[in-house]
């Protein structure tokens, strides 16, 4: 703090202390001013993961009946056959 205040304790440069108006501070304001086109809503993220582990939930049980289906035809028709 002493490096930026004189002996009156009034500050040097006043510039200087500014955040963005600082020409050295320029990489900081870019990156603040392109800080909301990064961000991305983790509870989107999170919807669009649940909706496919949702999905694939559902292909499975549908495999699941599917081969019971078969199955089950298969078993009917050896019966058949049998008899």
């Amino acid at each position: 703090m002493n490096l930026y205040l004189g002996k009156n304790k009034t500050p040097k440069n006043q510039s200087s202390l500014l955040l963005f108006e600082n020409p050295a501070n320029a990489n900081v304001r870019q990156n603040f001013d392109t800080l909301l086109s990064r961000m991305q809503n983790p509870f989107t993220m999170m919807r669009h993961w649940l909706k496919y582990e949702m999905l694939e939930l559902d292909a499975i049980l549908e495999a699941f009946e599917t081969r019971h289906a078969i199955e089950k035809r298969l078993r009917e028709l050896i019966s058949r056959y049998r008899d």
